[in-house]
Order: structure tokens, then sequence, then C-alpha cells
């Protein structure tokens, strides 16, 4: 008796085979010390280059072309780079020495003058609570009528901003998380992205940014938290 064709492999047996496949041929999860190769690496090559571009503009000092606004007091302008500094912070790790576990840029710009705004009564409240928000220092006067009633204040602060940018490394997660205050604009900002992220026309980018140049683009500020 001739033998019988052996049964063709069911659906299930064949889907098996081709994850198989695919499995053996997909690249296994970076291990955490190539997670932490790549952050550290990052930091240290962004650091780097904000560290020479406080020093250059600490000599050149550019102005900077846009204005720092806050709703119904005279624009912030006329800005000029006045100082900045680039900090590294690291940390001990068990068995691999050293690591870079944070990097910021800290700069501050003026405009040699002072900034006076009136408000009337209450409406000063609010600008009061603007001011302590984005931590400008200010002086007050308050006008007062004939029954000692107050009727206006008159807020005095210098024309300068003071901003930072800090790099922060996730080693747990393989992130990089980046944090603005001040840059550009007012007000704090939080991004995040990967260390493959800090390339060299990256960080020109962030540099056209901090410069008010650009508004925020490019790969470091893609992802918003």
């Amino acid at each position: 008796v001739p033998a019988l064709p052996a049964p063709a492999p069911s659906r299930l047996a064949q889907l098996k085979q081709l994850a198989q496949a695919k499995q053996a041929e997909a690249p296994g999860p970076d291990s955490q010390e190539e997670i932490d190769r790549r952050v550290d690496a990052a930091l240290r090559k962004a650091h780097a280059y904000l560290k020479e571009l406080a020093e250059s503009l600490n000599v050149v000092k550019p102005p900077f072309p846009r204005p720092y606004v806050i709703a119904g007091v005279p624009p912030l302008d006329e800005l000029v780079w006045q100082n900045g500094r680039a900090d590294l912070r690291t940390g001990e790790q068990p068995g691999t020495g050293r690591r870079c576990e944070q990097v910021g840029l800290y700069f501050s710009l003026n405009g040699s003058r002072q900034i006076e705004v009136t408000r009337e009564n209450p409406a000063h409240e609010r600008l009061q609570q603007v001011l302590a928000e984005y931590k400008i220092e200010f002086t007050t006067k308050e006008i007062r009528n004939e029954r000692g009633m107050l009727d206006e204040t008159i807020f005095s602060f210098p024309c300068e901003v003071n901003a930072r940018l800090v790099l922060t490394g996730n080693y747990r997660d393989g992130w990089i998380e980046m944090s603005t205050w001040h840059v550009e604009r007012f007000g704090r900002l939080d991004y995040r992205f990967g260390p493959e992220a800090i390339t060299d026309e990256a960080l020109e980018q962030l540099a056209g940014f901090v410069l008010g140049e650009s508004v925020a683009a490019g790969p470091l500020f893609e992802r918003r938290t």
C-alpha cells in the first residue's frame, strides 16, 4: 500500500513558525549599561556645546530680537545678552563610576532701564500675582485718595530676564527630559526625547531658540510633556 502524503501543517503551526522566525531576527532590548552610556554621552555632548556657546556669547553680547510680553505691560524689548554659564552635575553610579545627571544653561538678558506700570485697585492684585509667578522682583508705590483708600499702585521692575534651560537624564527609562524657564518667552515648558536626538544639528536649532532667532523646532521639541 503506498504511503499517504504527510498532512499539511495547520494555519496555527505556520503562524507560530513565522512568529518564532521574526523573534529570532529582532534585536533584543538594550542592556541598562548601554542605555546609561547613551544618555551620559548625549548629556556630555550637550554640555560641551552649551559651555562654548555661553562663553562666546559672554564676549559678543548679541541683541535679543524678540520682546518678552506680559499682558497690559510695556514689552521688555531691546534686550541684550548680559551673561551666561553652562553647568554639569554628575552623580556616582555603582560599578560604572560617575555619570552625568544634569546639564543646565543659565543666562540673563538686560534692557538697561526700568519698567513702570500703574494699576488701579483692585486690578493691581492680578499684576502682582503674575510678577510673583514669573519670579520678577518688583517694588510698589501706593497712591491713596483723601479718605486713605487705595486708588492706584505703581509697579517698578528692571527690564531684564533671567532664564534657564535644564537637561536631566532619566536613566531608568532611557529618556532625556528638558525644561525651559523664560527661554524665548515668559513661563515654563517641558519636553522629553531620546539621547539620539542630541545631534549637532539639533544643538544648533536649540541655540537659535535660546537666542530668540526661531520658535521651538526640531527633534528636541517634538514631544512636550
